[in-house]
């Protein structure tokens, strides 16, 4: 039974004073289950003589708590246990502080051990450093394996990395990052190198003195590799962009303009800085202004709906049908466009351009060239046809019979003239000299061999080779095919007689070429004649394919000479120049690289 108590206990027990406890036991003042466990430790103490300190948890009127009690046997003088003796203090607070670190211990052990990072806990002042378990096996080291210094972590920074990554770590101990963050590479065990994401942050002292600092490190060697590959796909997409000669332009998924390839800048003359932003209209409005009005751009929304009603084939062949733009301003530049439609999170469609300006003039070129050949065949057929008509349904005597079959055989010449000009011209094309037999010719005995095969028209003289501005002693040697350099001042002679209809000479000589020195220039082969000669426009369109410098008629020919000629002697490496005045005659030079062996004197 209670002999004595105080206040404090009382008041643990929930009475009212301490009288009210004298002469209670446990059972009294306690739970059955608290009663025993404290009837427990007296007996306790009292058989064992000895004094006992414990911590045992009271149900007071304030609710559970802990105290810290402290009992000791009261012995008689003759030996005899009389009872016990004891205090007991709240440790309530203590124990909840212990509780709260208890279960902060076990939620960092948690954190340290599941989490997939690496962590580290560091002091500055000693060197000293904590290396969770997950840290050291990241790089492949046991738990055992690094000794808790802060040199550990030193000797396996890449060295390449080591600048930066103290110079991250001195401005947040300095103050100057909230954070220290860096990205750098760390030794591993077997020697390969592991790219680390470290993070972490200091506690400071008054005087701004890093006591402590605690951080974690992810491996982000896979994230780096995925990046690496990131960039040089997009490096490889930027490089195909610039060099590109189509034009490209995204939009995002609220159809603004988000990028446009250098290209499409360079084909419409637009600024990068002053469409990218723009909405479908404004894009619309400004590419439509750089339009012709005959060939206008229709619109993405128009291109966008072309596209969407791709749905079965005849639609998608609708759908895919080029559609063509043309520029304004000086070139007239032709441009395919069309849209393809993108799924991308971040790109909506793609507007493309292709530059077919050469195509389309190609196009033009060929439809006309179809057209005058149907034209210049068509007329001497004409001719053909309906004097071989007369021929068979009339009787004509033997001077009108004879004056026809004379010109259909004429003209007969004439369409074979047109049709073998028409095939040479079509090989040389497309072989491009392929079947050229090049050979080391001396220019003096070639042009000497030309003159004395050449037949001029009836009653004309033999061409006059001038005084050459080369020295006729030496052997002056090209490269070149005999045969199709043949042809090709045999043509140009052939002009100079047709174009001189009322006589005059015709000269053949050789120049030096000014802008060169021999043997690695040019050699001229220059046919002059005196005869109608050509204005400036007529000059320009000399190499066209049928066209003839006399419109009258009068003079025969089938317009293909001199362009077989240009031909000629580009595929030689040479160039064609002309000097014309009318009614004073022409000049043709035929510039053609000199061979490279040098000059043999003879």
């Amino acid at each position: 039974r209670f002999l004595a108590v105080n206040k404090c206990f009382a008041d643990a027990c929930g009475q009212p004073s301490p009288e009210a406890i004298i002469g209670l036991t446990d059972f009294d003042v306690w739970p059955q289950a608290l009663a025993e466990l404290y009837r427990q430790d007296d007996f306790e103490v009292m058989a064992s003589h000895c004094e006992k300190s414990l911590e045992e948890p009271v149900a007071g009127k304030g609710g559970a708590s802990w105290i810290e009690t402290y009992k000791k046997p009261v012995i008689a003088d003759d030996g005899s246990v009389l009872g016990t003796v004891g205090f007991a203090r709240d440790i309530s607070q203590r124990k909840h502080m212990e509780q709260a670190l208890l279960d902060g211990e076990q939620r960092w052990s948690l954190a340290v051990n599941g989490a997939n990072d690496g962590i580290w806990d560091w002091n500055p002042t000693t060197g000293k450093v904590f290396f969770s378990d997950r840290w050291k096996s990241m790089l492949g080291f046991a738990p055992d394996e690094l000794s808790g210094s802060i040199d550990d972590w030193d000797r396996l920074i890449h060295p390449d990395d080591r600048e930066h990554t103290y110079a991250a770590l001195q401005r947040h101990l300095r103050g100057e990052d909230a954070f220290y963050q860096c990205e750098h590479r760390l030794r591993c065990k077997d020697g390969r190198y592991k790219w680390i994401l470290d993070r972490g942050q200091a506690q400071f002292d008054a005087a701004g003195q890093a006591l402590r600092m605690a951080g974690s490190h992810t491996d982000i060697t896979e994230r780096r590799a995925t990046d690496a590959l990131i960039r040089d796909r997009n490096e490889q997409l930027n490089a195909i962009f610039d060099l590109s000669p189509e034009g490209f332009v995204s939009f995002d998924t609220e159809h603004c303009v988000k990028y446009a390839s250098p290209a499409f800048l360079a084909l419409t003359g637009l600024e990068e800085q002053g469409i990218v932003g723009l909405d479908e209209a404004g894009f619309d409005q400004r590419l439509a202004q750089l339009c012709v009005a005959q060939a206008r751009f229709p619109g993405v929304s128009a291109l966008r709906a072309t596209q969407k009603k791709a749905q079965d084939d005849s639609v998608v062949r609708l759908a895919t049908q080029r559609q063509v733009i043309e520029m304004v301003g000086p070139g007239k530049r032709v441009l395919e466009i069309g849209l393809r439609l993108a799924n991308s999170e971040t790109v909506s469609q793609i507007l493309y351009l292709r530059d077919i300006t050469h195509e389309s003039e190609v196009d033009r070129i060929k439809t006309e060239f179809l057209s005058t050949a149907a034209h210049e065949l068509r007329t001497p057929m004409a001719s053909i046809y309906g004097f071989t008509e007369l021929l068979l349904n009339e009787e004509f005597d033997e001077t009108d019979r004879r004056d026809f079959l004379d010109t259909i055989y004429r003209q007969s010449a004439l369409m074979i003239a047109i049709l073998n000009e028409l095939l040479d011209l079509s090989r040389i094309e497309a072989r491009r000299g392929k079947d050229f037999r090049i050979e080391r010719l001396d220019l003096h005995s070639l042009l000497a061999e030309i003159v004395s095969g050449f037949k001029p028209p009836a009653g004309r003289a033999q061409p006059i080779q001038a005084e050459n501005a080369l020295p006729a002693g030496e052997a002056l040697c090209v490269r070149a095919d005999r045969n199709k350099l043949t042809q090709a001042v045999s043509n140009v002679l052939s002009n100079a007689y047709k174009y001189s209809p009322e006589g005059g000479a015709v000269e053949l000589a050789l120049l030096e070429d000014p802008a060169g020195n021999r043997p690695s220039g040019r050699v001229g082969i220059r046919i002059s004649d005196h005869g109608i000669g050509m204005t400036a426009a007529q000059l320009e369109r000399i190499c066209e394919r049928f066209y003839r410098a006399d419109s009258s008629g009068k003079i025969p020919g089938t317009g293909l000479g001199m362009s077989i000629v240009k031909e000629i002697v580009e595929l030689h490496s040479g160039e064609l120049q002309f000097a014309s005045k009318l009614g004073a005659g022409t000049s043709v030079t035929l510039w053609i690289p000199i061979a490279t062996e040098g000059v043999v004197r003879v």
